[in-house]
């Protein structure tokens, strides 16, 4: 049974294995992997971890691109999270703790009670015997300690090494215990599963944000760091567990994660005005949270037009002339393109930092987002010299046959100018706008302002459905002008004369 429900071949080993050693090759020939000839391409989930664990120990930076570090790596018989914690901790520790410690972390580890640091205590002074580990691990351990404290002394002698040098942690070098000293090589190979912590919580965050607990009864409990060596996770728990974890300091965590850490500007716009909260991090852990006393104009401006794109437009100022003009740009875009501009939410979030400039200053200050003025905003998109034909293409207001203007409502699907059937009496021509591309629909009303016709065609609407709008509203009112004839009465605005 168990060999019919087995797939008719097996998975391709890119699609299934760690493909961090992978990528570092890739990015150290400097081709992209796209234009590879690979049998199957990588799956982009695994080769996006990949990047972000070479991101983590500075192999790679931001453009994928191998550093002097990444380069060095990529030419070790190691996996790059174990080169890298051979190199740097054999110029801290010496080459030889650094291959005991690297050696260890080689191997699948599952320390008894996760205690990664007893797990080494007893393996050094007892032997496998009483080590929790095999006699044949042991032995392998063993092995590769050898084997890598010879590629450390040989490396230290050639000068390859981590770029950073071993200055980044001398200010936490002196009085390390044992423990500290495989916590550190831990973190530095491993710098995504530096854990700490939550707050009120026996839980741990690591710093590629995936939570974390240690089992029950664990001597590690309570620990504030942890360095974490090896995570196993069920699909359905919330939770990775912690198989090998050692305790670690701050200082180390935050050496060994410097690649990790960052400060990181928070905004929320809060009574109408931009407010800034720093918050730095080494990855997915928070080290501490304050109110920003200060912005630059380019963070300001940055900061808002993050806020835009995510929480939409509504916090702007938008009068009635700011909203007119923006429906009748709208209108220009949708019906003649470029070089009308894209003024919908999505388009003006997407170009909000440049036309935020003017008020950079007073937001940087605290100023309200009422400061803003979206009228000289959209005034500033216009195009010139097109910009000149505006009010002829898309007019704000329009005259009408009785005199006066009446105010044209471009916020639907089509321009509308509303106006009593009076008004109207003699037009024939129903206007087209947008050099006429789009038509001007009339909103027909009674004397009173209620609806009652609409029409984009006035000769048709004289000619037939205007007879029984007159025999339902002449009764009605009477001191109005119904004639039979509505293509030659003169339009008004007032009733009848007396008498």
């Amino acid at each position: 049974m168990d060999v019919a429900r087995r797939p008719a071949q097996s998975a391709p080993g890119i699609a299934t294995q760690d493909l961090t050693d992978a990528r570092l090759q890739v990015a150290s020939w400097g081709t992209p992997v796209e234009e590879l000839a690979l049998l199957d391409p990588p799956p982009a989930g695994t080769w996006e971890a990949a990047g972000q664990r070479l991101s983590s120990l500075g192999a790679i930076d931001e453009a994928g691109t191998a550093t002097a570090l990444g380069r060095t790596l990529a030419s070790l018989p190691l996996d790059p999270p174990l080169g890298r914690a051979l190199l740097a901790s054999s110029a801290i520790l010496g080459a030889s703790k650094a291959a005991r410690f690297v050696a260890l972390l080689s191997e699948d580890l599952r320390a008894p009670g996760a205690d990664l640091g007893a797990l080494e205590r007893r393996l050094g002074r007892a032997g496998a015997s009483d080590a929790g580990i095999g006699k044949a691990q042991a032995a392998r351990v063993k092995e590769t300690q050898a084997r890598l404290e010879r590629l450390a002394r040989r490396l230290a002698e050639t000068g390859a090494g981590d770029d950073r040098g071993a200055s980044t942690w001398d200010c936490a070098a002196k009085g390390r215990t044992r423990e500290d000293e495989l916590a550190l090589t831990c973190a530095l190979a491993y710098p995504e599963w530096i854990a700490r912590r939550r707050t009120n919580s026996t839980a741990y965050i690591l710093a590629g944000g995936v939570g974390a607990e240690l089992p029950q009864g664990c001597p590690l409990e309570g620990q504030e760091w942890l360095a974490v060596a090896s995570i196993d996770r069920a699909p359905a728990s919330r939770h990775a567990r912690i198989l090998a974890a050692v305790p670690l300091s701050e200082e180390d965590a935050l050496a060994a994660g410097a690649a990790l850490v960052a400060t990181r500007t928070q905004a929320s716009i809060r009574k109408g005005a931009l407010r800034a909260t720093r918050t730095r991090a080494l990855g997915a852990i928070p080290l501490s949270s304050a109110p920003a006393s200060s912005l630059s104009e380019e963070e300001a401006t940055a900061l808002v037009a993050e806020h835009l794109a995510s929480r939409g437009l509504g916090d702007l100022c938008w009068g009635k002339e700011a909203s007119s003009l923006r429906e009748r740009m709208r209108v220009l875009h949708d019906v003649l393109g470029e070089p009308w501009p894209d003024v919908s939410d999505e388009a003006l979030a997407g170009s909000a930092r440049r036309w935020l400039a003017p008020w950079a200053k007073h937001l940087a200050s605290g100023a309200s987002l009422n400061c803003v003025s979206m009228l000289d905003a959209l005034r500033s998109m216009l195009p010139w010299p097109q910009a000149a034909r505006l009010d002829e293409l898309v007019p704000e207001k329009m005259p009408i046959p009785s005199g006066g203007t009446r105010p044209v409502d471009w916020s639907g699907a089509h321009p509308v100018l509303t106006l009593r059937v009076q008004q109207a009496f003699g037009w024939t021509d129903t206007p087209r706008l947008v050099d006429g591309r789009v038509p001007l629909v009339l909103h027909l009303t009674d004397p009173a302002g209620r609806p009652a016709a609409v029409t984009s065609d006035l000769t048709s609407f004289w000619a037939g459905p205007y007879r029984d709008v007159r025999a339902q509203l002449r009764g009605r009112y009477p001191k109005h002008p119904w004639p039979e004839d509505p293509l030659h009465a003169q339009p008004t605005n007032r009733a009848k004369r007396r008498g």
